[in-house]
């Protein structure tokens, strides 16, 4: 499996761990799935990071060796998108580091976990359709 067939896994992955964390977070009463809910975050941070991390060691020196200005306007503009994105998510976590903060305010958890879901999935959504195409394009050169 080359890098490429393993970030797109990760995207899989970042879909069912969101679903298993919606999942819980069905509830009625969100105190008792906290603790788990706060254990799939902690994973799906891991997993992030393993995804970022392989994202800057492949994909983008593998973009920004191209010769065509669109596919460097592309690299560059993902690229500087990550960070704030990554930001955004350990402000999250932070904001919501344990179950007690989780179980003192579960609306507001819920709202901002649906918020950065969104930012998550828009982020893979365009990942799949624009910058992963480019990738593929440059293997097949």
């Amino acid at each position: 499996m080359n890098e490429l067939d393993i970030l797109k896994t990760h995207h899989q992955e970042f879909l069912s761990m969101i679903d298993q964390i919606r999942h819980l977070l069905a509830a009625e009463d969100v105190e008792p799935v906290a603790d788990g809910v706060m254990a799939l975050i902690s994973r799906l941070n891991g997993q992030l990071m393993v995804h970022l991390s392989m994202e800057d060691r492949h994909i983008y020196p593998a973009l920004m060796a191209s010769e065509d200005f669109q596919v460097l306007k592309l690299a560059h503009q993902f690229k500087g998108e990550i960070g704030p994105l990554f930001r955004a998510f350990q402000d999250y976590r932070l904001k919501w580091s344990c179950a007690s903060q989780v179980s003192d305010d579960p609306r507001g958890f819920l709202a901002d976990t649906e918020t950065i879901f969104a930012v998550i999935n828009k982020r893979m959504t365009l990942e799949d359709d624009a910058l992963y195409p480019e990738v593929m394009a440059l293997q097949l050169n």
